[in-house]
């Protein structure tokens, strides 16, 4: 039970940076090139981290439920309460929603933005056209 002990000595809640502020990935997106990647992990609570390792290392023949409850039982019996780390991990869970709904919001402002330049495209091209026949007009007489 190594890493059970990595929870008692992790102590309570540790949330660390779980989105960035408002407004702050719009900032990231503006200063990204067109080829750079966005590549940002967001790191959940440390009692929900090993939580999720605990899990995913059962042995196999154990089912997940299976082990759910051992590890609850574990938990409870030195003094973690499971209930505290299933409100950080639904409380973690609620802000990547929030941020992913920013996000799309983002997306969707961009995309208006795009085609409000593309309309602005269109009209621009048009008065070009236009001025060329114009002074092509001119061109040829002379």
């Amino acid at each position: 039970m190594r890493i059970i002990a990595a929870v008692v000595h992790g102590g309570g809640p540790a949330f660390q940076k779980i989105a960035p502020r408002r407004g702050e990935a719009e900032d990231k997106v503006r200063e990204l090139d067109t080829k750079q990647e966005v590549e940002e992990e967001f790191d959940a609570p440390a009692n929900v981290t090993v939580l999720k390792n605990l899990i995913s290392q059962l042995p196999p023949g154990i089912t997940k439920q299976t082990g759910a409850q051992l590890i609850s039982q574990t938990m409870s019996a030195l003094g973690i309460p499971i209930k505290g780390v299933l409100q950080e991990a639904q409380q973690f869970q609620e802000n990547l929603v929030s941020l992913s709904d920013e996000c799309k919001a983002n997306i969707a402002e961009c995309k208006s933005q795009i085609s409000a330049a593309e309309a602005q495209i269109k009209k621009i091209q048009k008065q070009c056209s236009a001025l060329n026949d114009i002074i092509s007009l001119f061109v040829q007489t002379t």
